[in-house]
Order: C-alpha cells, then sequence, then structure tokens
C-alpha cells in the first residue's frame, strides 16, 4: 500500500480552524503512529513461533516481508503527518 502523496497545506484564514489547532491535531495523529509503530515493533515476527515449519521456510520469511511493509507503511504515514505539521506551521 502506498501512499498517495503528501497532503496540501490547508490556508489559514479567520474563518477556518486555528493554525495551532490544525498543528495539534497532526501531532496527535504522529503520535498514535508512534504508538503504532511500537505495538508492531512488540508484535515483530519471532522466528521460534516459525520453527515447525522447517520443511516450509518461506513461512518464516513471508511473516518477516510482511511485518516489514505494514512497519515502512506506517513509518512512511508518520513521515508525511510530520511534514503536514511542518507545512501548517509554515503556511502563510
Amino acid at each position: 500500500m502506498k501512499a498517495e502523496g503528501p497532503m496540501s497545506a490547508p490556508m489559514i484564514h479567520s474563518n477556518g480552524t486555528g493554525r495551532e489547532a490544525l498543528i495539534y491535531q497532526q501531532c496527535d495523529v504522529a503520535n498514535a503512529l508512534r504508538d503504532v509503530l511500537k505495538a508492531l515493533a512488540a508484535a515483530a515476527p519471532n522466528e521460534r513461533d516459525y520453527y515447525p515449519y522447517r520443511e516450509h521456510p518461506a513461512q518464516w520469511r513471508e511473516a518477516v516481508s510482511a511485518h516489514t511493509r505494514r512497519v515502512a507503511a506506517v513509518s512512511a504515514l508518520l513521515e508525511e503527518t510530520q511534514a503536514a505539521a511542518l507545512a501548517i506551521e509554515r503556511a502563510r
């Protein structure tokens, strides 16, 4: 799953949500994504859970590959969210 691209920074104006609130929203998302990364780290595949598949070592490789993809996807979302917060902060 690949992200479509960075989110456009909203226009900060008197009738819209304030800059600070928008930045806090992005920070909340970033903090939640950091929690997801911690949970993913705790749930990383452990080879001892796969050793009964000795005749089929692909099971272990597939588990590691899937885990790596999940971590990369969440990491990419975190980077985009941090960039969005910075863009909002810099928007004039």
